[in-house]
């Protein structure tokens, strides 16, 4: 027996007199008498018939009239309030000692309030105050159905290993967590044992020094030590400063050959495989060679709080997975001290959330039932509310043989069957999530899945899961900087896929950035609405340049182009020979970007059939460049230069060039550009004579019932028009009749008005 369990056993004649006979208690492993053993559940010394009479037995709240272990009256002191009644027991050591005492009479509110803050006042010195008796005093709070036979088995393992501080700060901490019941007990035993332990009895006799209100005493010594109001900004700028620091995450790893490394928490999850603190590095390593693998306890408690969304652990979560507190366990969680509302406690969390799902898949991973990993794969994956993501892309990235290299070191093999697995479970999943991307939520679980891939870093994986797939649409969803990387890996090395669209989805440099390594393999490329900037469209311009560049439809509307950034854009479109479609709508472009374009389209390598320059600010002045190129660029089949404040002299500089034999204009867009009647004549004098015309959009402008004839004259004329807009002008209903009448003239002529 360690030492103080002479005072156990001393503490036991004098309250349970008689030959108490010793027996292992089977729960627990520890010596306890027979009076005191608990055998289904009904404590010693008491029938399932004693317990029912008991319960007949008129009760006031909180008060125990009878032995809670020999079931047999008493004639104790009650204690009535914190104040009075435990200096009324204090008064009187020796009545106290042969006597029950109890914590009760007092209003249930007032009491656990009272005894809250009491316990949370003297918790550091209880813990040095009960060490001597502290097996003691968890036995009693078992008998007394407060704490499990493995609370109480962990709190007298520690004291008899001659770990006694650690002891009775696991009783104090699990007491803590059980609620104002157990609380109440607790100090119930205090008065009961008191006189056994010195410490505790100065405790007590200092709370009825203070009678009749301690309270008042506890708020003042609170006080002292509160932050004074001049430091609470101080406080509140350390806390975003570190908020700030965990966007990077600095290790020291385990492995020999790289000491420290750095992370972005955008970086590949299965790359996280490190031990992130080295406050026991070398008794790590000894542990984890010796053991051959993570603790597969901790494994389990972590699984279990990514499945509960838990990341705040107690003794309590320990004690229910066969774990304690112990100096290697400090290598996988991290201890804090959790005050606020509650009495301070010590909790426990990971270093990071990433690292809890990545130590929660090892222990999945290294299961040693393979076949039980595709049920936790299937149950994850069939969650919807995202709790499992990094977990799942955690479980795929162990299936690389880059990864798990680096850990079977420490690990020891990982098992072939579980491999496969995995790796067939991905390939299934993302064929499945492939062919269903028009809702939102479709688009989410393929990107998911995607993220699979790119963890497992497997080519031939990648390419028999995505052997079919020719687009991926992404539009309109929040895509970050991880996200662009998995897009870029998968376009890599998937040859099929030749559309990417990611218009609207909040990409900015950084997305940009390693989105970029994959652009050039895309044939059609959308990535409007986008806040790309001029150095973002800088690397889309690299990715022009590319030898093996494959774009033909380049989308880059709304991205936040400028003049100054277009010259880099415009310098690879003069030699680039592939791209046929171009969208710089909705870009700060003006005048001097839109000349920098026009100087491109008279280059006789570019091949652009499709221009749209709708809102990019062009005026007048700047028409005049774009009129030279349109003259005589025989590749441009379709313009749109709506939304721009051209007015009847930029529409009559445009006009003439669209009247050149060299143009071959096929549709053309001038959507409210400012064009009046004066400038509708010369656009029709100049769209007569090109009869590769199919369609016309003139709407929002200021047409009037004068421009009507000559509208319908142009219709008449060109052979080819199918359709032509007008939806927005001022013509009367005459002048609407008027035009409508054409149709009549043209079968398959259409004429919105």
């Amino acid at each position: 027996m360690a030492t103080g369990g002479k005072w156990f056993w001393t503490a036991v004649k004098r309250f349970f007199p008689g030959n108490a006979s010793m027996e292992d208690n089977q729960d627990t492993g520890s010596k306890v008498p027979k009076q005191l053993r608990i055998e289904s559940g009904v404590p010693g010394g008491c029938s399932p018939a004693a317990e029912k009479a008991e319960q007949n037995q008129p009760r006031h709240r909180g008060i125990r009239d009878t032995d809670p272990y020999s079931g047999t009256s008493t004639s104790g002191v009650t204690v009535c309030d914190l104040g009075s009644s435990l200096k009324t027991e204090l008064s009187n050591p020796q009545q106290g000692a042969d006597s029950e005492s109890t914590i009760s009479d007092i209003p249930a509110e007032g009491a656990e309030y009272r005894l809250y803050q009491l316990t949370k006042f003297y918790r550091v010195r209880l813990k040095q105050a009960i060490e001597e008796g502290v097996e003691g005093l968890s036995w009693m709070l078992r008998r007394e159905g407060h704490f499990t036979a493995q609370e109480h088995g962990k709190v007298t393992e520690l004291t008899e290993k001659g770990n006694r501080t650690e002891s009775s700060r696991l009783f104090l901490s699990l007491v803590m967590g059980k609620g104002s019941q157990a609380r109440r007990a607790m100090w119930e035993s205090f008065v009961m044992w008191r006189t056994e332990l010195p410490k505790l009895d100065r405790i007590l006799r200092e709370i009825q020094e203070r009678d009749p209100d301690p309270e008042e005493y506890i708020n003042i010594a609170r006080g002292l030590s509160e932050l004074p109001t001049q430091l609470i900004d101080v406080q509140q700028i350390h806390k975003e400063t570190l908020r700030a620091q965990t966007e990077t995450l600095r290790v020291n790893t385990i492995l020999m050959t790289e000491k420290v490394k750095v992370f972005q928490l955008v970086d590949r999850y299965a790359e996280l495989t490190v031990i992130s603190t080295v406050q026991h590095r070398s008794l790590m390593e000894h542990e984890l060679l010796a053991r051959g693998r993570v603790h597969e306890e901790v494994g389990q408690m972590a699984f279990r709080g990514v499945y509960d969304r838990t990341i705040v652990f107690t003794d309590g979560d320990l004690i229910k997975n066969n774990l304690q507190p112990s100096q290697f366990m400090s290598g996988h969680l991290m201890e804090l001290l959790e005050g606020g509302d509650a009495p301070p406690c010590v909790v426990y969390t990971f270093p990071h959330l990433t690292i809890q799902e990545f130590v929660a898949a090892v222990a999945q991973f290294l299961n040693p039932h393979p076949g039980d990993i595709l049920k936790f794969l299937t149950e994850a994956q069939n969650t919807t509310d995202g709790r499992f993501e990094v977990f799942l892309r955690f479980v795929a990235g162990l299936s690389s043989p880059m990864t798990a290299r680096g850990l079977e070191e420490f690990l020891g093999p990982f098992p072939h069957e579980t491999t496969c697995q995995v790796i067939d479970w991905v390939k299934e999943e993302v064929k499945r999530q492939s062919v269903n991307t028009r809702s939102e939520a479709g688009k989410k679980s393929l990107l998911n899945t995607l993220h699979y891939l790119f963890e497992s870093q497997n080519r031939w994986l990648a390419q028999a899961a995505l052997g079919s797939v020719k687009t991926l649409s992404f539009s309109e969803m929040t895509l970050t900087p991880i996200d662009c990387a998995v897009l870029s890996h998968v376009i890599g090395i998937c040859d099929t896929i030749k559309h990417l669209d990611v218009e609207n989805c909040h990409i900015q440099c950084e997305g940009i950035q390693r989105l970029g390594p994959g652009l050039h393999k895309c044939q059609e490329l959308r990535l409007g609405a986008n806040k790309l900037g001029d150095s973002g469209v800088k690397l889309v311009s690299a990715a022009l340049r590319n030898p093996e560049c494959k774009i033909q439809q380049l989308w880059l509307n709304h991205v936040g182009l400028t003049d100054s950034g277009a010259e880099d854009l415009v310098s690879t479109l003069r030699t680039n020979r592939l791209l046929t479609e171009l969208n710089l709508s909705e870009n700060e472009l003006r005048d001097s970007g839109v000349k920098l374009v026009s100087a491109a389209l008279r280059k006789l390598e570019c091949k652009i059939q499709t221009l749209e320059l709708r809102d990019v600010g062009l005026t007048d002045s700047g028409a005049e460049d774009l009129a030279s190129a349109l003259s005589t660029n025989p590749s441009l089949t379709e313009l749109d230069l709506s939304d721009n404040k051209l007015g009847d002299s930029g529409v009559k500089l445009v006009s003439a060039a669209l009247g050149n034999p060299e143009c071959k204009i096929q549709k053309l867009e001038l959507r409210k550009v400012g064009l009046t009647d004066s400038g509708a004549e010369h656009l029709v004098s100049a769209l007569s004579t090109n009869p590769s015309l199919t369609e016309l959009n003139l709407g929002i402008n200021s047409l009037t019932d004068r421009s009507a004839p000559a509208l319908c004259r142009l219709i008449l004329t060109l052979p080819n028009l199918e359709w032509i807009r007008l939806v927005g002008n001022r013509f009367s209903e005459t002048g609407e009749k008027e035009l409508r009448s054409v149709q009549d003239h043209r079968p398959g002529l259409i004429v919105i008005l």
